[in-house]
């Protein structure tokens, strides 16, 4: 969930970064808005996929026995 939450708010930071850029490099080339709106948006999906990445192999270790994954090496 932590990694989610962080890829968000670097995802946002890239934005800004790469409207900064392209404003820079190219004023008149691409119009780029920044939508505040979906930004909670882009976090649920975000937090619901780290979800069910992480449930997975959670679930697949859970069915594994305990004293075997530990002594093997």
């Amino acid at each position: 969930m932590i990694l989610g939450i962080g890829g968000t708010i670097l995802g946002i930071a890239m934005s800004f970064g790469a409207w900064w850029l392209i404003r820079t490099v190219e004023p008149a080339s691409i119009p780029m808005v920044i939508v505040p709106s979906w930004w909670p948006i882009a976090g649920v999906v975000t937090l619901i996929g780290s979800a069910f990445g992480a449930l997975y192999p959670g679930i697949s270790a859970a069915r594994h026995d305990t004293i075997e994954a530990l002594s093997y090496e």
